[in-house]
């Protein structure tokens, strides 16, 4: 079976607006949903993902969070999610992936003040 994600981007200003589409189809897709309460720490998501092998990576937190991987202290390496501003990786993107190492499993902690609705999509050619 195979999935697609299609990613969109969008700018408007004065009246005018551009947006463009790119979609990527792979063999594995990962979905994970979490609400995380403010004051939570270290909140533990097992999450399975060969880094090499993702086609497209998607994450979204509804407030400020910090996202690290393989550990709650940031050694693989940890991402502070702005709310409502997605990380956005694909094989085609500028810049290198910010998740740099396999996934085994990653922390997310809030400190934000509200409840945070987490988002993360990922398609690949495998799982670890």
């Amino acid at each position: 079976m195979s999935y697609t994600h299609a990613i969109q981007y969008a700018w408007s200003g004065g009246g005018k607006s551009v947006s463009a589409t790119k979609s990527y189809t792979d063999e594995s897709e990962t979905k994970i949903d979490e609400s995380i309460d403010t004051g939570e720490s270290n909140i533990e998501v097992v999450c399975a993902l060969d880094i090499g092998e993702v086609a497209s990576l998607f994450i979204l937190s509804t407030q400020d969070i910090l996202f690290e991987g393989n550990d709650n202290v940031g050694t693989d390496y940890s991402i502070n999610l702005k709310a409502n501003i997605p990380y956005i990786w694909v094989t085609d993107s500028y810049d290198t992936n910010l998740v740099v190492a396999d996934v085994t499993s990653f922390f997310l902690t809030n400190a934000s003040g509200a409840t945070a609705t987490f988002t993360l999509r990922a398609l690949s050619d495998s799982l670890v």
